[in-house]
């Protein structure tokens, strides 16, 4: 006849146990005397894993004797919600696909030819850009056009043309690098340069009744040709409609101001 030890609770957890018990229901710890524990050691009840510390752990405990935490299979529900989850998901995105291959049939024909009228008006913009584009785009060959039409009406002889352009975006303009050669200009008394079909006075005959202001007209604004080879620049303004405009050309210390736009 086995000895039974009356306990009134667990040694380890406190838990209530009853006269007969074995095992703390609470804690799974052995309360048996250790003599009868030791000689009915292969009828012990059934053990399983702590799923925290992996520690054995009575079938019947609800948290772990080693780590106090909770023994039962926690993580089995957890892979279980996520399951759950990932179905939730799978339903939404099929519900969603459903509602979108409905509406895309209800209005496919119309969905087409919006897109080639659109495809059409992308392509015709492109080129409409492109071509507005290059048609901007500054050359060494267009400004030394434009700087011809502004000198036209200055040169004598000699030539003018462009070594390089560099856009200044943050000035909204461009300049233009020059090279002068034989370059022949008319000029007042001042060195100022005016017009080529600017002509001096006449010297005033001794009997005109304005003689003197007429003298000094002719002393003062008599007209002369000057030559210069070598560098100079243009400068060049850009407007918010895309045009380019050619404004100036400076050599050494003088200017000639225009408006001509370059194309």
């Amino acid at each position: 006849m086995e000895t039974r030890l009356k306990l009134d609770n667990c040694h380890r957890c406190g838990f209530a146990l009853d006269s007969d018990s074995k095992f703390c229901r609470q804690c799974g710890q052995d309360v048996r005397p250790p003599d009868l524990a030791r000689s009915t050691d292969s009828q012990a009840l059934p053990h399983r894993t702590c799923p925290n510390c992996y520690e054995q752990v009575s079938e019947k405990a609800e948290f772990c004797a080693n780590c106090y935490r909770q023994a039962r299979t926690a993580p089995a529900k957890a892979a279980s919600d996520a399951r759950k989850n990932v179905a939730i998901v799978i339903v939404v995105c099929v519900v969603i696909l459903a509602f979108y291959f409905l509406l895309s049939r209800n209005t496919g024909s119309t969905n087409i030819t919006s897109r080639i009228t659109t495809s059409e008006g992308s392509i015709s913009n492109v080129i409409n850009k492109a071509a507005q584009s290059d048609a901007n785009n500054l050359t060494n060959a267009k400004v030394e056009d434009a700087i011809g039409k502004m000198t036209g009406n200055l040169r004598v002889t000699g030539s003018i043309s462009v070594d390089g352009v560099q856009e200044l975006p943050q000035e909204n303009g461009a300049r233009a690098d020059l090279r002068f050669s034989s370059f022949e200009y008319k000029a007042d008394q001042a060195g100022t340069p005016v017009p080529k079909d600017k002509q001096a006075p006449k010297k005033p005959e001794i009997n005109s009744p304005n003689f003197y202001d007429e003298m000094f007209k002719y002393g003062t604004q008599q007209i002369q040709v000057k030559s210069y080879s070598g560098p100079g620049f243009a400068v060049i303004k850009h407007y918010s409609d895309g045009r380019w405009v050619l404004k100036e050309v400076h050599w050494q210390f003088h200017s000639w101001v225009g408006a001509v736009d370059i194309r």
